[in-house]
Formats: structure tokens, sequence, C-alpha cells
């Protein structure tokens, strides 16, 4: 059971739309050492904060480390990108953001990357971090979004499995999949998998990873239905 969050606490969360997640009575704010928090609190006090902007059917989650480093995965919706790069644009803007640190694009489908104009007239971004497969897509949108990414000051870079994107001891955001190389299945299947590590947390953004894609060093399945994503993570909470 999680306990109700008090009337000033629930104001903090809801912002535009945004609500940060919660693990079993905690915000989905980390604390980097026992203690109360609040979503108020984040980079000057030692806190992950993790933010599900609400953008219609697409995706768009804001981390906030405790040094200051910002990274946006992905952002887009079905139907206008106007409405998602509204919605986040207005999350970013209620937590005093101008710049952020990286923006990561999970895979080539629309829905995931349509808001990134909409995105870049608003705000600096330091670097855009694709796939592999995704910077080799070919699509008119993608040959569009390229295009627009190279007119700003973004460093459009390639990572896969293994790299790391953010690194403080043992508390990273780590790069799980795809592999270099992966070209095999759909741009769903080489989703960029993120695994973000902190103060004995984890939480995982999958894209829309889907088989024939990672398979869990833990298990040995394929992850193809939620029900299986479940039974391998043992989540303490499941968004979607």
């Amino acid at each position: 059971m999680r306990p109700p969050a008090c009337s000033s606490q629930r104001r903090a969360l809801r912002v535009a739309g945004a609500w940060p997640w919660q693990l079993r009575g905690l915000p989905w704010v980390l604390p980097a050492r026992t203690g109360r928090c609040f979503a108020g609190e984040t980079r000057a006090n030692r806190l992950c904060c993790a933010r599900f902007v609400s953008v219609g059917h697409g995706t768009s989650v804001l981390l906030e480390l405790p040094d200051g480093y910002t990274l946006l995965y992905d952002v887009g919706r079905q139907g206008t990108p106007y409405v998602a790069g509204r919605s986040v644009a207005s999350v970013l803007w209620s937590r005093g953001l101008r710049h952020l640190d990286a923006l990561v694009l999970s895979h080539a489908d629309a829905d995931h990357f349509n808001a990134v104009p909409e995105l870049l007239e608003r705000f600096s971004v330091g670097n855009v971090y694709v796939s592999p497969m995704m910077s080799h897509a070919e699509s008119p949108a993608l040959t569009e979004l390229w295009k627009f990414i190279a007119g700003t000051q973004s460093a459009l870079r390639q990572v896969a499995a293994g790299d790391r994107l953010w690194a403080r001891g043992s508390m990273g955001i780590t790069v799980l999949h795809p592999p270099r190389g992966s070209g095999k299945g759909s741009d769903n299947a080489n989703s960029l998998v993120l695994c973000v590590d902190f103060a004995g947390r984890r939480i995982l953004l999958p894209g829309d990873l889907e088989s024939p894609g990672w398979t869990p060093s833990s298990g040995g399945q394929r992850w193809t239905a939620m029900s299986s994503w479940r039974r391998t993570t043992v989540p303490d909470t499941a968004n979607r």
C-alpha cells in the first residue's frame, strides 16, 4: 500500500501533466542517502528524479541527476507533435531548465522522436544519442530529423550496449541494448534500452522493445510480452 501524499506534495507532483513515478510509497525521486525527500527537491539535494511526461500516445521521460545532469528519453507522440513538444516544454520550464545535457531517442518510430524540432527550437541540448540501427534507418521523417539536428549546436552520437551516459561511482546510466552490429529484427526490437542505477534502485527505460530483442542474462528467455517483462525483472512498479 502506498501512503497518501500530502496535499502540498500532490501539488508539487502535478506539473503540466508530468507525474514522477512511485516505488512502493517513495515518489520516483530516489535519495542518495536516507532521509525524507519531496518532489520539489532535486538537483541541489543529491536526488534522482524521473518524470514521465503525459504526451498522449507516445513517450517522454525526464531524468534529473543530483549533480545537475539532465536527460530526456524520447520526445514524441502519434498525431501532431506540437502537443508533445508543448507538454515537455511546460515540464522543463517548471523545473527551471533551459538546457538538457542529453536527449536519447530509443528507435525510429515517429511517436518517439517527432517532437524533437519543437524541443530544439526552445531548448539547447548537448548530445543527441541514437542507436546505430536508427542512425542508418531511412525515411522522410528521419531525413528531416537529421537535417534539423545538424542545424543546431547539438552533437549527434551513436551508442550501443555497454556505453555509459553518466556515471558517479556505482551510480550510472548504462545502455543495455542494442549490441553493436545489431541489425536483426524491427525498429522496436532494436530499441535503445537504458538502465538507471541509483541508490540501490533501478529504472529501466525500454523504448518499445519486443522479440527478438534483448535476452536478459538472468532468465535466458526473450521478452515477448509485458507478463514476461514482469517475471524477468520483478519490478516494484511498472508503467505502461
